[in-house]
């Protein structure tokens, strides 16, 4: 797949002019050695995508800041998407920061544009809106090395909502479906707002998707465990991630998934036969309803009946978005 460099295949294909060399998985014009010292405490490197950044990245890099990881162990490299923002502005208060630049607008893109730099023996990716508590770093780390084949661990991922005393119907329908990632672990799958893997695993997996425009990160975690390594769950590397506010948020986010798992198909056998096996997925979202019907509101009226007409709503959405794509159409980003 495109985007999937293994590093014994990137110089070649640089030479070839088939991929540009900053968004290819070599690592070999640049000095990866880190700061020496502290065997017992790897190098990490964390990488942050940031595309319209301007609220949420001061945050992360603050929490960032507090972790009980020796800071001298640790770099934190922001890679700016876009967005018309000056992160300039923003990272210039976080002096240890590296701030890299990516005009294709793709968070897979910007990803492997900082893991080729990166100097870790760890690579740790979060998302601009994630807030890391203070041992995060340490505790993917310590589960990472638990296991001597562990591909990546996929840590927890805490929904927060901006009013906790008034939450909105989208932010409901967050804490209810969203960010399983337990679950999401068992299956072989984890979202890379809270991801931990090894440069040994990169090296010889390969990045990420950068022809994907939704769910390269299933693609990714999902090809390292084909490749033979195990995921691990990091029930105490935690981040903190926000619900989408809006029902606009939640709708466009089931547009973009929708998409992303159509493109996904047509590179399959069989093509035909997986999406239509998508449309009855998607007709009979049965996991989603039992998340909703397992769904403890501590506040609002009705919520659980209120979530279960939106997800008939988002049922729709996702149905007619998958029939416009059978008939011809394109997937979307937004």
């Amino acid at each position: 797949m495109t985007g999937l460099v293994p590093r014994s295949e990137s110089l070649a294909r640089i030479a070839a002019g088939v991929v540009p060399a900053a968004s290819t998985w070599d690592h070999t014009s640049v000095s990866h050695e880190p700061p020496t010292d502290a065997a017992a405490s790897p190098f990490v490197s964390v990488v942050i995508p940031a595309y319209a950044a301007a609220d949420d990245l001061p945050g992360c890099l603050e929490a960032l800041e507090t972790q009980t990881y020796p800071a001298d162990r640790f770099e934190v490299i922001v890679v700016d998407n876009g967005g018309n923002e000056d992160v300039d502005e923003l990272v210039r208060h976080h002096p240890s920061v590296t701030l890299l630049r990516e005009e294709r607008p793709s968070s897979y893109i910007a990803r492997n544009r900082a893991v080729a730099v990166a100097r870790g023996e760890v690579i740790a990716f979060t998302d601009a809106d994630c807030r890391p508590k203070p041992g995060w770093i340490e505790a993917g780390v310590r589960a990472l090395r638990s296991d001597d084949n562990a591909g990546y661990v996929g840590g927890r991922i805490e929904l927060f909502c901006r009013d906790p005393e008034c939450p909105t119907l989208a932010e409901h329908y967050e804490m209810a479906t969203a960010f399983r990632q337990k679950e999401s672990v068992r299956g072989g799958y984890a979202a890379t707002a809270n991801v931990f893997t090894s440069r040994r695993v990169l090296d010889q997996v390969g990045g990420f998707d950068e022809s994907l425009k939704s769910l390269g990160d299933a693609v990714w975690t999902r090809s390292v465990v084909r490749a033979g390594y195990r995921p691990v769950y990091g029930h105490e590397a935690v981040v903190s991630h926000p619900c989408r506010l809006t029902l606009a948020q939640v709708r466009g986010r089931a547009v973009r998934k929708t998409g992303g798992e159509h493109d996904l198909t047509r590179r399959r056998r069989h093509p035909v036969m997986h999406q239509l096996a998508g449309l009855v997925r998607t007709f009979v979202p049965l996991q989603r309803v039992r998340l909703i019907l397992g769904y403890r509101a501590e506040r609002g009226a009705w919520v659980r009946p209120r979530l279960l007409l939106l997800q008939g709503s988002i049922t729709l959405i996702e149905m007619r978005e998958r029939l416009r794509l059978l008939l011809g159409g394109r997937s979307s980003r937004a």
